[in-house]
């Protein structure tokens, strides 16, 4: 390679150092044209934040708007980056922005929230995530609060009435607060919470619309935050009850997000391998403990934002799953921690397995039909593809994988992961070449 090659290519050393910087100014220069814009469109924004629930909450607010207004969603990629590209990509003809708004480091939420503005503010729930960066929650109730700090006049703010960090965010605003909750009092109270025959969610809203019953295709109860939270904004804009009602019964939750997924004439995958903070799992397991199946099954990869030692987090998973399935199956480097006894092990109640590849092959063999298996993970395991593999030819068995996307959303499962960059390259010019083509035919056909 040249001196100019070793300096200025993609792996060069000059680039690799600059790299921050320019990264940086690039977010500068998009921010600010994304302010400049948000001063000038006419759309009303609502943005979403939680430690949980707030993509299907984002989900559910954007189809219900969708039914009456002219809106556009921002949900899955929750980064400063994506708030700003959403922005960016406003049109005039958008009523309604909805956005998901994360919080990865302190002052991400504060960012967003003053780049946003928006008419209205959701916060779904407070747990500690992101523990490395924000350590108590404390501090993740103070950065997710800048949101409701940041609601415009004339703007409101819907807040978790269970959640004494949530509603606690009440005294950051002067705007109006309206409130959803299942045990205290609310202005939306959920009066009834169940589960139908098939395991989706069943739920019955009152407030000073009076009650209504909503049946949902959302797998489990502890969705109901995003659904009373989704229909308080939705009301609150002018949605008909009856409307949001009707709406409701053809959502599915998105890509991983506790979503069936049935093999013909084999097992039936819940796919839950977006996030797996430690306390929230309890929750997650109850999805599967009312279902009918010949056998239950509970994959566990990676947990995430769990205090203590991961030998104390991983015995607790451990015995939270085998109280509802009949084989827990721990998959990676953590696989061991789990401190089932000698006689569990011998008699195959838990199985280790160290890869996800070694996984997939032990499913493959003991799959039996009818069979629930439950997949729950840290995104960056990409458990999926245990799914995925029983449909297609799965050749990306990488472990640790740090693409954000889903498997589903990457599509690149079927080839191996070296081969991805190359194969993204290929597909990148083809996408180029189409346009091109486009673009001639276009021309031709325009009259002289």
């Amino acid at each position: 390679m040249s001196i100019v090659g070793k300096l200025l290519g993609k792996t060069g050393s000059l680039r690799s150092l600059t790299r921050p910087f320019r990264k940086k100014a690039r977010h500068l220069v998009r921010f600010r044209l994304a302010r400049m814009k948000r001063a000038r469109i006419g759309a009303e924004i609502v943005a979403i934040t939680g430690s949980s629930g707030k993509s299907t909450a984002t989900r559910l607010i954007s189809r219900f708007l969708q039914t009456r207004f002219a809106t556009r969603e921002q949900a899955y990629q929750n980064t400063i980056s994506a708030c700003t590209q959403a922005i960016l990509d406003a049109t005039p003809t958008d009523e309604y922005l909805v956005i998901e708004t994360g919080a990865s480091v302190p002052g991400s939420v504060v960012e967003m929230a003053g780049l946003m503005k928006p008419k209205v503010a959701v916060v779904t729930m407070v747990n500690v995530e992101h523990r490395s960066a924000f350590k108590t929650i404390e501090n993740v109730t103070k950065e997710k609060g800048a949101l409701v700090e940041a609601v415009a006049e004339g703007g409101f703010a819907v807040l978790n009435a269970d959640d004494e960090n949530a509603i606690a965010m009440a005294e950051r605003t002067k705007q109006r607060i309206v409130t959803f909750g299942h045990v205290n009092d609310a202005d939306y109270r959920v009066v009834e919470l169940g589960l139908g025959d098939s395991g989706t969610m069943e739920l019955a809203i009152r407030s000073a619309h009076g009650t209504h019953r909503l049946s949902t295709k959302l797998m489990g109860i502890h969705f109901w935050p995003s659904v009373a939270a989704a229909f308080a904004v939705a009301v609150e804009n002018g949605i008909a009850p009856e409307t949001i009602a009707e709406t409701l019964k053809d959502i599915e939750t998105g890509y991983n997000r506790c979503q069936p997924y049935a093999i013909e004439n084999g097992p039936t995958f819940i796919i839950d391998t977006v996030k797996a903070p430690l306390a929230t799992l309890p929750k997650a397991f109850e999805v599967i403990r009312p279902l009918r199946a010949p056998r239950k099954r509970i994959v566990l990869g990676m947990l995430a934002d769990h205090p203590g030692d991961s030998n104390t987090a991983y015995k607790k998973a451990y015995r939270w799953a085998a109280e509802v399935a009949d084989q827990v199956i721990f998959v990676g480097e953590h696989a061991h921690r789990h401190k089932a006894s000698a006689e569990e092990i011998a008699n195959g109640r838990i199985v280790e397995m160290t890869t996800t590849e070694q996984a997939y092959a032990f499913l493959r063999d003991t799959a039996l039909p009818g069979e629930i298996i439950f997949l729950k993970s840290a995104g960056v395991a990409h458990l999926e593809r245990l799914a995925l593999g029983f449909d297609h030819d799965v050749r990306c068995w990488k472990e640790r994988c740090r693409v954000p996307e889903t498997c589903q959303a990457c599509g690149l499962y079927e080839y191996p992961y070296e081969r991805h960059p190359q194969v993204r390259r290929q597909k990148k010019l083809a996408r180029w070449g189409m346009r091109k083509a486009a673009t001639s035919r276009e021309s031709k056909s325009r009259p002289e």
